[in-house]
């Protein structure tokens, strides 16, 4: 995952001291310390608002699906199983930005 996708992650209120038990990834920043969450915990923090995650025929990208919502399916991509589920959980909580 890269760090301007952690930040969306920690600025939409993913929970920081939630990665604390995993033993997640760290970096330090002006800000004070970004976590990384590990795969399991965006999993977990999307709760039943995720179906599946697919990978894509050549192996160079993944999509994270989640719930249908009227005509519109909750479906984001990305090159890690990270970074889509993460993206996932930025749309789920309406704080997707655009690259």
């Amino acid at each position: 995952m890269n760090h301007e996708l952690a930040e969306q992650l920690k600025d939409a209120g993913f929970p920081q001291e939630y990665t604390q038990k995993y033993d997640s990834e760290q970096w330090s920043t002006p800000k004070g310390d970004l976590l990384i969450p590990t795969l399991s915990e965006l999993i977990e923090a999307c709760g039943d608002d995720f179906n599946n995650l697919i990978r894509g025929w050549q192996g160079d990208s993944w999509t994270a699906v989640g719930p249908r919502k009227d005509d519109y399916t909750f479906a984001e991509e990305g090159s890690t199983a990270e970074e889509a589920v993460a993206r996932l959980w930025l749309s789920l909580h309406g704080s997707l930005k655009a690259d």
